[in-house]
């Protein structure tokens, strides 16, 4: 459940930086990002024609075990995981 909130959260962020892309013609600059939620810090990286978004699992949180890491999404949609198990694969972490 918590993950999937993460993905619904990186997605939203997604949309409203396309949006702003669209009406600015590049990324930077984008402002009223999401800091993230009690489960995930959520980073971003904006440059004027890409961006990364990270989400980091809290220390503190019930996902801080999570096997899949942390996750990352970038402008080209490629979804990726970071600190995760080994034997885990994009499609089991990101459900796609």
């Amino acid at each position: 459940l918590h993950s999937l909130r993460r993905r619904q959260r990186q997605m939203c962020i997604r949309d409203s930086l396309e949006r702003f892309y669209t009406k600015k013609g590049l990324y930077s600059g984008a402002e009223n990002v999401s800091p993230g939620n009690q489960h995930y810090l959520m980073t971003y990286e904006l440059a004027d024609h890409t961006y990364l978004l990270t989400a980091t699992r809290r220390a503190d949180s019930p996902m801080a075990g999570d096997a899949c890491g942390d996750y990352t999404l970038n402008h080209v949609g490629l979804a990726a995981n970071t600190n995760a198990a080994p034997d885990l694969t994009r499609q089991q972490c990101w459900g796609r």
